[in-house]
Parts: C-alpha cells; sequence; structure tokens
C-alpha cells in the first residue's frame, strides 16, 4: 500500500502531465513545432546539467536514447498536433508506446506477453483504428501516424533502458537530451525558414516563452525527478498505473480550459485505447485466501524500467 504522500506525489505529477498538452497548444501560437521542440530541450537541460553528473552507460545506448529521447520524441509528437491531432487525442495516442514496447521486448529480449496482454493490445489496436478513421484530413492522417512513431521511438528507448539496466534515471535523462540541442535548431533553420527562425523568436512574447519554459524545466525535469522519486521508493507494480491518468487529465484540460470537442465515435476509440491499456499494465488476479484483495497490480515497468524484468506501461511525454 502507498503512503498516502506518494500517492498525492504520483497524482500531482499525472495532472501535471496531462495539463501539459494544454500549454503545448497555447505554445504553438507563439512557435512552429520544431523550434517549440528545440525550446524544451533547451529549458529541461541548461539549468541543471552543471549541477549534475554525467551518467556511465555505453556510449551506443547512450546515442540511442539522445536520437529517441532527446530527438525524435518532441519533434514527432508537435509536428503530428500541428499537423492537425487535437492535443487531447495525443496525449491517448502517446501511450501506443506500451505496444511498441512489448513488440520489441519479444523480439529483442525474447520476453513473451501475457495472454491478457494480447488481448489488450488487440482491443486497443481497434481503438487506434478507429480514432484514424476519425482523422478525416491529409494532415491529420500523417500527423496520426508521425505520433506513432514518437510512440516507436519511445518503446525502443524503454528497451535499451532494460538492456543498461540500473541507472538514475534523472542523471541520464538529462543528459540525454543535452546533445540533441544544436540538431533541433539545426533542423527548425533548415525547414522552418532559415533566417525567419530569429524573426519567430522576436515577435513571440513572454508567455509563449514561459509556456515553452514550463514544458522543459516543469513538466520534463521536474517530472522526471518526481518520477525517479516515486520509483526509487517503490515497486514499479505500485507506479506504473498512476500513468493511465495521463490521458485523462490531458482530455479533461483540453475539454474545460481550449474546448476541444470529442465526437461519439473518437471518444469510443479511445475508451477501447485505455481499455487495451489497462489490460496490458494492470493483471487481474485471483487471491483465494483474501477474496477482498482479489485485484493486484503485474510487476509493470513506466516509461523508464527498473532493474528488475520489465513489462511495458505508459509515459509522459
Amino acid at each position: 500500500m502507498l503512503p498516502v504522500g506518494s500517492i498525492l506525489l504520483a497524482l500531482t505529477l499525472t495532472i501535471l502531465w496531462g495539463f501539459s498538452f494544454v500549454v503545448i497548444d497555447y505554445a504553438f501560437e507563439g512557435f512552429s513545432p520544431i523550434l517549440l521542440a528545440f525550446i524544451r530541450v533547451t529549458a529541461t537541460v541548461l539549468p541543471v546539467v552543471i549541477y549534475v553528473r554525467p551518467p556511465r552507460v555505453p556510449l551506443k545506448y547512450f546515442a540511442a536514447l539522445a536520437l529517441a529521447l532527446g530527438f525524435l520524441q518532441y519533434i514527432c509528437m508537435f509536428v503530428g498536433m500541428r499537423m492537425g491531432v487535437p492535443p487531447g487525442v495525443a496525449s491517448v495516442l502517446v501511450q501506443a508506446q506500451v505496444f511498441f514496447t512489448t513488440a520489441l521486448a519479444f523480439f529483442v529480449l525474447k520476453e513473451r506477453p501475457r495472454a491478457q496482454q494480447y488481448v489488450g493490445i488487440a482491443i486497443a489496436g481497434v481503438g487506434m483504428l478507429v480514432i484514424g478513421l476519425t482523422m478525416t484530413s491529409g494532415g491529420s492522417i500523417f500527423g496520426f501516424l508521425i505520433i506513432l512513431v514518437m510512440a516507436a521511438a519511445w518503446g525502443a528507448s524503454n528497451i535499451v533502458f532494460k538492456l543498461i539496466g540500473e541507472v538514475e534515471l534523472f542523471r541520464l535523462l538529462v543528459w540525454v537530451h543535452l546533445p540533441a540541442i544544436p540538431f533541433i535548431f539545426a533542423l527548425s533553420y533548415a525547414l522552418e525558414g532559415g533566417p525567419a527562425v530569429f524573426d519567430r523568436l522576436a515577435a513571440a512574447d513572454a508567455t509563449h516563452y514561459l509556456a515553452g519554459i514550463f514544458l522543459g524545466l516543469v513538466a520534463t525535469g521536474l517530472g522526471y525527478l518526481m518520477w525517479s522519486t516515486l520509483m526509487r521508493r517503490h515497486s514499479a507494480t505500485l507506479i506504473a498505473p498512476f500513468s493511465l491518468l495521463i490521458p485523462v487529465f490531458g482530455m479533461t484540460f483540453m475539454a474545460t480550459l481550449r474546448g476541444e470537442a470529442f465526437g461519439p465515435l473518437r471518444l469510443v476509440g479511445i475508451v477501447l485505447v485505455m481499455a487495451g491499456l489497462t489490460l496490458c499494465v494492470v493483471r487481474l488476479r485471483a487471491r483465494t485466501p483474501a477474496p477482498s484483495d482479489a485485484l493486484t497490480l503485474p510487476e509493470a515497468v513506466p516509461m523508464v524500467p527498473p532493474a528488475e524484468p520489465p513489462e511495458p506501461s505508459a509515459y509522459p511525454r
């Protein structure tokens, strides 16, 4: 049983990560997607990197994480959202990382999913297809696919964390974002108008910059510090299911604060995805000695696995 303080910390974190989708939506009013990714990564790294020692991990694993988490993650998510995927829907789609993690764990780590996980993947796959059918324009369909690329990169990073083994999460996440800063800015400069990038930086007002800093320093930096604290104190079995609340809060905040609408068909798809995710992350097990305690959680792993063998679960974005 988690102590009250840890429950409140976990709920605060999921609310923070759900609310970040509102902040992203607002930041788009001042920045292009790749430029916003540059600001978010910069705000994550620069304020703390001089205080955090570099982690000791093999270079090949460090490079893989820098590519997947530092470079691809935010670029793909922001570009996909800007191409027509509503932020509330995006908060659900990014959780497809669970299914990519499961598939990669099967092929790379030879870990066989449970029968319950196969059912969950099938249900969530139908839900993803239903959501895809609601993306009527070419841009939103392409954005839908780009966000799935982001989820695949996230799933691959979960496997890399497993291969690394035990590591201090916060230190590693700070440093794998550092190499991405110049590459993301160069990509923004090349694809989003060259010198016009500087015009956008000059035209954005203080609130847009505050939004970018919030995403980097608070949602990413502080968020991962909170997550790693929870993971050090408690088993992933107890912490991972809280990540299922991230899209719930994301959709709620977008509907109430930004007026995002969810049609009936899209809601059906979202419910199917969430049901499938729940089957993948939470194991139901009957226990004859204590019928009132029939629900138990799996040895599931959040976005970044601990030392013990994982089962995939969800991450914030």
